[in-house]
Parts: C-alpha cells; sequence; structure tokens
C-alpha cells in the first residue's frame, strides 16, 4: 500500500484575525491531518483542510462516484476555508444556492435580484462568528452547485462537511451529512454532531432499536443532508467554550464507522502529536475493515 499523503502538524499562535474583528486567539493550535483511498477505492474522494491561522478546519467526504466525489469535496473545502480567511468574502447569488427548479422559479417571476439582495442583507454583519460560518457553508455548496452546472458529467455530485472554527474562546461549528466532530475533554470522548442519515432518523424517531449493531442496515448510508445535488441543505450549527487541552476529531465515516466508542477513544487519548493520532485513526480503520475512503484531522487546543 502506498504511503498516506499528509499534512505536517504545525504550531502557530493567531495573533489577530486577517480580518478587523478585534479578536485574540485565546490557544495555540497543534494540528495534524491524514487521509487515505483505502483498499478498495481508486481514488479518494475525501477532502481535509486546516489554517492554523484563522483557527478553521474541514472535512468533507464526496459523493457522485469516481470524480465527481472527488471534485464536490475539494470544492467545497476550499471554498469554505477561504471565507473563513478573507477579509472580505464574497456572497454567493442566490443563482449558485437554489435547487434548479426553484431557481427556474425564481428567475421567471422576475425575483432574482429581490434573493440576491436579501442574501447581502442576511450576511451584512460578518463579525457575527455564527454567520461568518454559516456562509462558509453556503460558499461550499454554492461551489459544488457551480461547479456542476459548468460540468454536466458531474451533475449529481455532492459531499458531506463537517467544519470548524476556532474563535476567541468558543469552537463554532456546522455540518451536514453524517462527517463527524468529536471533542476530547479530560480523557472522555463525546461525539458533538448528529448524523443526518435516514437511519439515524429512524433511530430519532423509535423505528430501530438503539445501541443495537446497525453496521449492516441498508439505510446507514443514506443522507438526508449533503452540499450540491437538488436540495439547498439545511446545516446543524452549534459551540461550546472551549478549554485548555482539549482535542478535536473531525473525521468522514470511513474512520468513525469502522472503530467503536473505546478504540477511537483510546487512540485519540494515546498519542500525543496530532499528526501521529490522525494517522492511527486512519491506519486502524483500515485495519478493522473500513472499505471506504478515510480522512482525519486532529486539532490540540493549548495555551
Amino acid at each position: 500500500m502506498p504511503p498516506r499523503p499528509r499534512e505536517t502538524g504545525i504550531t502557530a499562535r493567531n495573533p489577530r484575525f486577517p480580518y478587523d474583528l478585534e479578536v485574540i486567539a485565546a490557544f495555540e493550535l497543534r494540528t495534524g491531518l491524514a487521509l487515505d483511498k483505502g483498499p478498495v477505492r481508486e481514488s479518494n474522494q475525501d477532502s481535509a483542510r486546516i489554517d492554523a491561522e484563522t483557527g478553521a478546519m474541514v472535512v468533507a467526504d464526496g459523493l457522485g462516484g469516481h470524480s465527481g466525489g472527488e471534485v464536490a469535496s475539494a470544492v467545497a473545502a476550499d471554498a469554505f476555508m477561504e471565507v473563513l480567511r478573507s477579509p472580505e468574502p464574497a456572497i454567493p447569488s442566490a443563482r449558485d444556492l437554489l435547487p434548479e427548479r426553484h431557481f427556474a422559479v425564481v428567475a421567471g417571476s422576475g425575483r432574482l435580484a429581490d434573493a440576491d439582495a436579501a442574501l447581502r442583507e442576511r450576511f451584512s454583519n460578518l463579525d457575527v462568528p455564527e454567520i461568518r460560518l454559516r456562509l462558509a457553508f453556503l460558499a461550499g455548496h454554492a461551489a459544488v452547485t457551480r461547479e456542476a452546472r459548468r460540468r454536466p458529467a458531474l451533475r449529481d455530485m455532492g459531499t458531506t462537511l463537517v467544519g470548524a472554527w476556532l474563535h476567541g474562546t468558543r469552537v463554532h461549528h456546522i455540518h451536514a451529512g453524517d462527517s463527524r466532530l468529536y471533542l476530547l475533554r479530560d480523557r472522555v470522548v463525546r461525539c458533538l454532531t448528529r448524523d443526518h442519515t435516514v437511519l439515524a432518523l429512524l433511530a430519532e424517531r423509535g423505528l430501530v432499536e438503539p445501541g443495537a449493531d446497525h453496521s449492516q442496515h441498508p439505510m446507514r448510508n443514506r443522507l438526508t443532508q449533503a452540499l450540491g445535488g437538488t436540495e439547498a441543505p439545511s446545516p446543524d450549527l452549534n459551540g461550546f467554550p472551549a478549554a485548555p487541552g482539549d482535542r478535536l476529531l473531525l473525521c468522514s465515516d470511513g474512520v468513525w464507522s469502522a472503530l467503536d466508542q473505546a478504540v477511537l477513544s483510546g487512540l485519540l487519548s494515546r498519542f500525543d502529536d496530532p499528526e501521529r493520532a490522525a494517522d492511527a485513526l486512519v491506519s486502524t480503520a483500515i485495519a478493522h475493515g473500513s472499505t471506504d475512503n478515510c480522512a482525519a484531522v486532529v486539532v490540540d487546543l493549548m495555551q
């Protein structure tokens, strides 16, 4: 098996965000990233990005076949990160956000300019971190739909996305799909996201047994939310106060689906170096039978 591409872990203090928010970063970040296409797939449709300067991180798991998924996850991750890096990020147009059939109705009624004006008003105050993070998510969605329109052969592509942003002393996070965010604090691991899958929806409604092994359930990979496609996604956006020593894990389902909670917790706790932790999570997932692409981002919050 060829060696996994990886991004070298870095340590950085961000004295001030690149846009004028007058927010002093309270933590140093130590980061690690690991990617692997796995033993079955011909390409890696997962994408991952970290920017220790801005405290931004993202994992996206592409959908839509060999080339489509790879393109979707990459353009979504890049667009997401660009909004959090840029002093004045662009506001996506309604053309790029509306599903095709809805766009035709809006454009035909002459209300497209009103829709664009409403978007500009909605995102007029990007000093509010939740607003900027939601814009980053929508920029990722717009990038996928725009690329699909430009390349008709990829019109069915889409991607999951889980992104987090350390802003001052809070971690804000947003996601759609089944890529996850975990928090390791005081040697206890918690999953902070809920899967947007049909199986998760059945569990919420009490239609499948909670805690049972659903690894072979036919609906376990059927998503109810994703970027791109025919429906505009409705992401979950949350946040929590960060604490010194927190360790974050963002990963695709190729990682978490192959590791039970005890193994995942043990790997996150065992390695002090976040790059080694990320690499161990990916390699262990494959050793435990994952046949999917794997992506893991591990970030430590240090003072």
